[in-house]
């Protein structure tokens, strides 16, 4: 290197979101020259349905690998004026957008474009749309591009208009300078207090990268969109001591008796909430499930009994006591009916008599004696199990 080269370090890292897709493509790429030039860093933010965004994103960039980079090596040993690499520049990022305006043709695609040539006393830039471009230099951070959209829509990208403006600014280039690339992704949700804090107290760009895009891929949520930064050091930052709070330690959880217990395992872990699993001490115990065993034909006709007072109950001297009892009291009812009709002046003749006494008598032991063969009968299972379940039902 001559006497007015000076040391280009770059790094970059990308977040791939949680969202519905990859839409950010970058490169930080050293150039090959005898010239002046020394690096080239782009970042692209895409849009598009499904993989429509990621396809748009590496058209742009793609565009100015294939074309301004190529062109730069094949006129290595020049040394670009500022007018000449604005010019490449430019026509770079036109045939960028006309490639994309191709494309939506087939399907609605576009993309934002940030890209930086760097020489060794400046640094030209390209910027079309949310993506943005900053210098950190003595503790400052300056934002170096416009965001072209109001809210969130844009007003200007890749892919929308034939006649796109391109905005073009060239910066000088100095030791111990910082520049930053970075997707909407990473500055929607990184301030720039955050930002310089973490490039002035971070020794390894590439960490500082990782350290920043990660911040905002958490701030993002599970909905967070892509997050890209590329970080180019000229020469030499001069890093300030990074302030951290002194290392705490949680204090162990306190028993009755002031002694430190093991923290209390929650059986059922809160929402949103991923918590262990309780050791087995803790868990709740739980008895095998056993099979039940399947119901026999006796087991069946044992849970048939019939309810309490039903006539199973009866044994056969019960049925003897009651049936003897019942035809007792018969006889006895005949003989005082009979004593009763001779007081009152009956019909003394024997013939008239005596058939009607002995008619009475025939009666009353058939009316007796069905229903004492009826308890018989079902004493001794004659009745069908369905009449007898039909016949407790209606009792």
């Amino acid at each position: 290197m001559g006497s007015g080269q000076k040391k280009l370090t770059g790094a970059y890292y990308a977040g791939v979101g949680r969202g519905t897709a990859y839409e950010d493509d970058l490169f930080f790429s050293h150039v090959l020259s005898g010239g002046n030039v020394r690096a080239v860093a782009a970042v692209a933010d895409g849009m598009g349905e499904g993989l429509g965004g990621l396809r748009a994103a590496q058209a742009a960039t793609g565009m100015i690998k294939s074309l301004l980079v190529a062109r730069i090596y094949n006129l290595r040993d020049r040394n670009f004026s500022e007018l000449e690499l604005s010019e490449l520049l430019k026509e770079s990022m036109q045939k960028a957008n006309a490639r994309l305006l191709r494309m939506a043709g087939e399907t609605p695609m576009g993309a934002t474009l940030t890209a930086m040539v760097f020489t060794d006393d400046f640094t030209v830039l390209g910027h079309v749309g949310d993506c943005r471009a900053y210098r950190l230099q003595e503790g400052r951070l300056k934002q170096l591009t416009e965001d072209h959209a109001v809210g969130i829509a844009l007003t200007r990208r890749l892919g929308k208009d034939p006649a796109m403006q391109i905005d073009l600014s060239v910066e000088q280039v100095r030791d111990g300078q910082i520049f930053v690339i970075c997707s909407n992704g990473l500055h929607s949700r990184v301030g720039d207090a955050e930002m310089s804090e973490t490039l002035e107290q971070t020794e390894d760009l590439n960490q500082a990268c990782v350290d920043m895009v990660n911040l905002a891929m958490e701030r993002g949520g599970l909905e967070a969109d892509c997050a890209s930064a590329i970080v180019v050091e000229c020469g030499r930052y001069t890093r300030k001591p990074a302030t951290q709070p002194l290392p705490t330690q949680e204090p162990a959880f306190m028993g009755p008796t002031g002694q430190p217990q093991e923290p209390i395992i929650l059986d059922h872990p809160l929402p949103g909430q991923d918590q262990p699993a309780p050791r087995p001490s803790m868990a709740r115990r739980k008895k095998p499930a056993q099979a039940k065993p399947k119901p026999s034909r006796a087991n069946a006709a044992a849970k048939m009994r019939l309810p309490k007072f039903s006539l199973d109950k009866i044994s056969r001297k019960q049925a003897l006591i009651i049936g003897g009892s019942s035809i007792g009291l018969i006889l006895l009812a005949l003989i005082i009916g009979g004593l009763m009709t001779g007081l009152q002046g009956a019909p003394a003749s024997t013939a008239g008599s005596g058939p009607g006494v002995f008619s009475k008598l025939v009666v009353s032991l058939i009316g007796l004696g069905i229903p004492a063969g009826g308890i018989w009968w079902w004493r001794n299972k004659g009745a069908s199990d369905k009449l007898r379940r039909a016949f407790e039902r209606y009792k």
